[in-house]
């Protein structure tokens, strides 16, 4: 093996890991920003109401995100909110 394959060799592997490091890292970017979306609600009055009158008002934005059901069945009414997924929680004893 000449001296400048063994020294393009000692260069070339580096750069071969940092370039799988950025690869892996950008995958990962994309993963948990999709994971991260969630319904949109959008508030159409001003009032400070919660009935089925076919308004969607920021107190009946915030419960339909809570409860992730719909404000009414008018139409009109705020969307449900988006359910989370479940995240794995482990206790420490086990």
């Amino acid at each position: 093996m000449s001296t400048t394959n063994y020294f393009c060799e000692l260069l070339l592997r580096p750069l071969a890991l940092l370039v799988w490091v950025v690869m892996a890292a950008s995958v990962m970017m994309v993963v948990l920003a999709s994971a991260a979306q969630a319904a949109t609600i959008t508030v159409n009055s001003l009032a400070d109401t919660a009935t089925n009158d076919g308004e969607c008002t920021l107190r009946e934005a915030s419960a339909a995100a809570n409860t992730n059901t719909a404000s009414g069945a008018a139409a009109g009414e705020c969307a449900a909110g988006q359910a989370k997924r479940p995240s794995r929680k482990e206790s420490a004893d086990g």
